[in-house]
């Protein structure tokens, strides 16, 4: 059983899930190409050899970070609040109530927009702000968690 659903209360239910895209393997995957570069060059030029293996093992460790990035994780927008995760070592989570959401922020690159991905940013009482970077379809996730706020009951006395 995964963390969000883990976390849930009784008679609440998961309606969207988001995930990381895929666009985060961009840096490791141009690395691993520089690192192939370096280590064809170092068979005739051995002073290379060291900048090969060096690149080759930064390509390694910036893949694994971002892979296990990718695995820990986890967003959900559930009927009644936001539930996210993130970190195995260093964890950070957001359980953050719809009802206390002000307002909703994506963040996109031309990049971001043209393989939709990007940055979205709740913000929540008192302006405290929780980022997500790298989420897939930001845009639509951000329509989501709007149409749920604006399907709760107003209050009397004030806001949502």
């Amino acid at each position: 059983m995964r963390y969000n659903e883990q976390n849930l209360m009784p008679d609440e239910q998961i309606l969207v899930t988001a995930d990381i895209h895929r666009a985060i393997f961009f840096s490791p995957a141009i690395l691993l190409g520089v690192a192939i570069l370096h280590l064809i060059l170092s068979l005739s030029h051995q002073a290379i050899a060291y900048l090969a293996w060096s690149t080759l093992l930064l390509a390694f460790a910036v893949g694994l970070h971002t892979a296990v990035t990718a695995s820990t994780t986890r967003f959900a927008l559930t009927d009644h609040r936001v539930i996210a995760h993130t970190g195995l070592i260093r964890r950070r989570s957001v359980d953050l109530p719809l009802t206390h959401i002000e307002s909703i922020d994506v963040d996109q690159s031309i990049a971001g927009r043209r393989f939709d991905f990007g940055a979205l940013t709740l913000v929540g009482p008192g302006g405290a702000r929780y980022p997500f970077v790298a989420l897939a379809r930001p845009m639509e996730l951000r329509q989501q968690i709007q149409a749920q706020i604006d399907s709760f009951p107003v209050r009397a006395g004030g806001p949502r």
